[in-house]
């Protein structure tokens, strides 16, 4: 027996324990929401969204919380289609109004956004996501009856009947589940830009982006450890389906490479080492899982065939939590080997690339 397949052999079992541990800490009991008190306001910064930004408002619009309650500020970042267009439509339908960015970059659009916002509770989202017809008012109830400074939400990446998508969506509610459990339980890690509530005089007090206005990427992170770093108790994660944002996942392999470049173009700005310390366990067991996967097919080793069927058993345990809170199938759990080989790859590849957003080099 080799002193690799021994060191993959305790990486697997590592690995697995965390994943027990997670899943073991994962609730899916939510009762049913009251009527929240508090007001708030909708920032959605957009960029060439006219193919999304009528579904995006459309979806709020179908909210269950009375339209007294919100109000939407879009702000248009040097858009060059008919984004700005399509929206006007919706301003005899919602309390909408349309900013028009002074300073490129989403941040700058969000800091826009948020200096304009009549209310002191803030939810930003993205212009190519759909919402729960509960998003809003679940959101806000769980924020007042905590009283929170922020609330990170659940997104789920919509397949569409695409194996690459799939792949995307299936990672996507394991980061989630994980990242809600971690922070819940003291280690905060990551979150999602899409679908976050904070307050806004707290948001002022740690001066926005101000840190990290340089970086493409960090409007979520980064403001996730500021706001935690300033009152650990009063920041959290909900897996509330019905509090779930919608978005597209990446419609081919060269965005999603931009993509993850920008997240990771923030990761040594991290306040708190749990999210690096996950990047690197995913990292080291993935190169276990296929270190095992080559020597079980060389030697034909029951150990190592054991090995690998005992992974995939606590990540089928995972999905089943998650699956009550995150819409993706069981099924898809079987297609972790090969999202597994594409993360490696992904991340390797993205640590040179240079990243772009909505056709700006960033």
């Amino acid at each position: 027996m080799s002193i690799i397949f021994i060191i993959a052999a305790l990486v697997i079992i590592v690995y697995c324990l965390f994943i027990g541990y997670i899943t073991a800490q994962i609730q899916n009991n939510f009762p049913k929401s009251e009527w929240p008190q508090t007001k708030v306001s909708i920032i959605i910064p957009a960029r060439n969204e006219a193919d999304n930004i009528a579904n995006c408002l459309h979806s709020i619009a179908l909210q269950s919380l009375s339209q007294e309650q919100y109000e939407i500020i879009l702000i248009d970042d040097f858009s060059e289609d008919d984004t700005v267009k399509i929206a006007m439509a919706f301003k005899n339908k919602l309390p909408l109004t349309i900013l028009n960015n002074h300073m490129p970059g989403k941040k700058n659009a969000l800091a826009l956004g948020i200096n304009h916002a009549s209310y002191d509770t803030i939810i930003t989202t993205d212009a190519d996501c759909t919402m729960d017809r509960e998003w809003l008012k679940t959101m806000l109830y769980i924020y007042e009856k905590e009283d929170l400074h922020m609330l990170c939400g659940p997104v789920n990446l919509k397949a569409e009947g695409s194996f690459f998508k799939a792949l995307q969506q299936t990672e996507s509610a394991a980061i989630v589940g994980i990242s809600a459990t971690m922070l819940n339980r003291k280690m905060p890690a990551t979150c999602n830009g899409a679908n976050l509530m904070y307050n806004k005089t707290v948001f002022m007090q740690l001066n926005g982006y101000k840190h990290h206005l340089q970086l493409a990427s960090g409007d979520d992170d980064l403001l996730l450890h500021a706001f935690y770093n300033q009152a650990a108790d009063k920041v959290s994660y909900t897996l509330n389906y019905h509090a779930m944002v919608n978005t597209a996942a990446s419609p081919n392999f060269k965005a999603l490479i931009h993509q993850r470049s920008r997240w990771l173009s923030k990761r040594k700005y991290y306040a708190y080492p749990w999210n690096t310390r996950l990047q690197k366990l995913v990292v080291v067991q993935l190169v276990a899982f296929y270190c095992l996967l080559f020597y079980a097919i060389n030697t034909h080793s029951l150990l190592a065939i054991a090995f690998i069927l005992n992974k995939y058993l606590f990540d089928l345990m995972l999905g089943t939590q998650l699956k009550m809170s995150l819409n993706f199938r069981h099924l898809q759990i079987l297609l972790m080997p090969f999202y597994e080989l594409y993360i490696l790859f992904v991340l390797l590849h993205a640590r040179f690339a240079k990243a772009e957003w909505k056709g700006r080099g960033v």
